[in-house]
């Protein structure tokens, strides 16, 4: 076989993202929150889950940070961009669902 015939007959770009998945390594959402509570915790920041059947489920979402009684609350987009933003997630990863 030449250098540049196709093995296969699925389209370059279908065979591209093929090997990019195949290349990333899953990561738990719990190893991603364990990260991200570590490295938050150096700028004295605390990471908690939050139960679905708290009360403050609704206001806060399924994660909240707190900073001297202040609460923020993260949905699951929040979550993953937070953990992106501070380098908890390699590039070669993504969280598994």
């Amino acid at each position: 076989m030449g250098h540049h015939e196709r093995v296969c007959s699925l389209p370059l770009d279908h065979v591209y993202t093929l090997r990019c998945r195949m290349n990333k390594v899953p990561i738990s959402e719990r190893a991603l929150f364990e990260r991200i509570k570590r490295k938050v915790a150096k700028e004295g920041l605390t990471l908690h889950r939050c139960r679905q059947n708290s009360r403050w489920f609704n206001e806060l979402g399924p994660y909240y940070v707190v900073n001297n009684n202040h609460f923020v609350g993260l949905d699951a987009n929040e979550f993953q961009e937070l953990a992106k933003d501070l380098g908890c997630i390699a590039p070669h990863e993504y969280l598994e669902e």
